[in-house]
């Protein structure tokens, strides 16, 4: 300023936190000053708000500061300066890359899973159908998080509605796809999608299979750059993990011997495939027979435990862990707990929070920091 003075007075149209202050970083500034997209707001009453851009999700959050905070418009009067104070802040909205909240999909969805053409009329009576700008405007993810997610799922539209298919369904479709490939001779590293659902109308009363959810049934067991040429070629790890879930699925809260597991798994898996264990990754929990227990299979016990049932926010998945187990080895936790944190730092501090470590027989286990 050219002079050491200037006058400070409150407008005659001055309101106290009548404004609010968003503090933005880099990334954000540049979304909004280079980018046509919109950004968004997102809750409903009982949710914490997020702001979407069209590729990331952001937490926001109330920061009090400890001095109030003046703004004010810059005029001159006589050539002193004068600042017209038009507003007072006590706080300011910062804005905080976080996780897409995407586990509300799940309450929306799963009531009008595709089940077959036979039972659509009543799905579509008694239940409300979303199309996708439904669900991105009901979902605190960004558009392309929630694309990957339905992508993820293998959810399917018909009569531009997204729908999930009922894992009852999708197990008889792969079921007669296999059996189809043992009676042509098909490899099922080349299912065409148009040969294969010949044979399935043909051959198992599946007379009116939908085209789409045919792909979307043969996209959740196969590799992502199939079907260039409307063949899909089965992915080992996908198939297996498919046909060990249901294993463990279909006798809920049974503990089963591990060798006895897997020798079940492998008979049900078609050649060529080799199921292993570290397939089914977020989907069991392992324990021992005894303290004692050696490291053969025979000693240990294997029991559904999926990552998806699991509460969302982090104090209520580890007090969740913590119940089913009082100590956890770090290997056998972090397939539970790495889609609580964007990066290995915001998960090292979780683990700090809700942890403790401790040696046991030699080897590090977690146990839990809450009493």
């Amino acid at each position: 300023m050219s002079s050491k003075h200037s006058a400070l007075k409150f407008s005659n149209d001055y309101e106290s936190n009548s404004l609010k202050l968003l503090e933005l970083s880099p990334d954000l500034l540049e979304e909004l000053t280079t980018n046509s997209s919109p950004l968004y707001i997102k809750g409903a009453t009982d949710e914490e708000a997020v702001l979407c851009t069209n590729k990331k999700t952001y937490s926001v959050r109330q920061v009090n500061l400890s001095n109030s905070l003046l703004l004010a418009s810059q005029s001159l009067d006589d050539t002193l300066p004068v600042y017209n104070i038009k507003d007072t802040q006590f706080s300011t909205i910062e804005l905080l890359p976080c996780l897409p909240r995407i586990e509300k999909i799940d309450t929306i969805l799963n009531p009008t899973m595709y089940t077959g053409p036979e039972n659509e009329s009543t799905v579509q009576a008694k239940g409300q159908l979303y199309t996708y700008d439904n669900l991105l405007s009901l979902i605190q993810a960004s558009e392309q998080e929630l694309q990957q997610e339905l992508n993820r799922r293998h959810a399917v539209v018909i009569d531009g509605y997204y729908r999930f298919i009922h894992p009852r369904y999708l197990h008889r479709i792969i079921d007669a796809v296999i059996t189809s490939a043992e009676i042509h001779d098909m490899e099922l590293t080349r299912i065409s999608v148009d040969q294969c659902r010949q044979y399935l109308m043909e051959e198992f009363e599946l007379n009116a299979l939908d085209e789409d959810v045919l792909t979307k049934c043969l996209e959740s067991v196969s590799d992502e750059q199939s079907a260039a040429d409307g063949t899909y070629s089965f992915n080992e790890t996908k198939l297996c993990r498919l046909l060990g879930e249901r294993l463990l699925v279909a006798e809920r809260g049974k503990q089963w011997q591990l060798d006895e597991f897997l020798e079940l798994w492998q008979k049900r898996t078609p050649h060529p495939f080799e199921a292993k264990l570290e397939m089914l990754r977020g989907l069991y929990i392992k324990t021992p027979k005894s303290r004692s227990s050696g490291e053969s299979l025979s000693n240990w016990l294997i029991s559904y435990f999926p990552l998806s049932e699991l509460p969302a926010d982090p104090a209520g998945r580890f007090s969740h862990l913590f119940l089913e187990q009082k100590q956890w080895a770090p290997e056998d936790m972090l397939p539970f707990i790495e889609d609580l944190a964007p990066d290995k730092k915001k998960l090292d501090a979780l683990l700090l929070k809700f942890t403790r470590s401790q040696k046991l027989d030699g080897h590090v286990v977690y146990g839990s920091r809450i009493k």
